[in-house]
């Protein structure tokens, strides 16, 4: 067990959601991965996960980047590099159009705050702490299938270690940046996807979670198949 102090915030800075990514770092700099092979889950307490989350049965994926249209079952040890695997949400990419987030604004090249010359030093240290931000997020803008076939994820996730120390900085930075311009429950999801795609990370969707209970999730099938978690 890790222990954390409360990492919110205060004040206008207060927000719950502030709590994983600025945990998760410090977690990362106190016990950094120990190799390729270390694996990460992260999870909300209102899912349901049907599989033990055991690395020698295969995970039952759905799509996503590199598995493409065609199911697939993976063990972590086959999952390609630079992939994480997540839950597929179908309502990001609908609601990601809807938000519209301004590019310049989460690469520190704008004011979004109405302060005018204040955050100046602000935006310009933000535009320090990502470099080419701008040429990397790029295709979440411009590539209208983009965000549909790779990055229309949430929890949970099982990412490797490495990865998630990739994401780290990125992650806090873009936490902020996106709850300046949008402060839907949703935010939080969109700050994970944009560090992710900054960092060079895809995702491949699992279908081994629940989210809604009411909807026809992907990992009821294989229990309704008599599957379970196994291959």
């Amino acid at each position: 067990v890790y222990v954390l102090p409360e990492l919110n915030g205060k004040d206008k800075d207060r927000y719950l959601c502030n709590n994983r990514p600025r945990g998760l770092r410090r977690w990362l700099r106190a016990q950094p991965p120990r190799s390729e092979h270390h694996w990460v889950a992260l999870l909300d307490p209102d899912m349901l996960v049907l599989r033990p989350l055991e690395p020698s049965l295969p995970f039952h994926m759905a799509g996503g980047s590199v598995v493409g249209e065609q199911a697939a079952s993976w063990l972590l040890s086959e999952v390609p590099p630079r992939v994480a695997l997540a839950h597929h949400f179908t309502f990001v990419p609908h609601l990601w159009k809807k938000v519209n987030l301004s590019l310049a604004g989460l690469c520190g090249e704008e004011d979004t705050t109405g302060q005018g010359s204040a955050t100046s030093s602000s935006s310009a240290a933000a535009a320090r702490q990502l470099p080419a931000c701008r040429e990397r997020l790029r295709g979440l803008f411009e590539d209208p299938n983009l965000v549909a076939n790779e990055f229309s994820v949430g929890v949970p996730h099982v990412i490797r270690a490495v990865d998630l120390e990739r994401m780290a900085d990125s992650w806090e930075v873009f936490t902020d940046r996106v709850r300046v311009q949008y402060r839907g429950w949703t935010a939080e999801m969109f700050s994970w996807i944009l560090a992710a795609r900054y960092s060079g990370l895809r995702f491949a969707y699992l279908a081994e979670a629940v989210s809604d209970p009411s909807a026809k999730e992907l990992a009821w099938e294989p229990i309704d198949a008599g599957l379970g978690g196994g291959p």
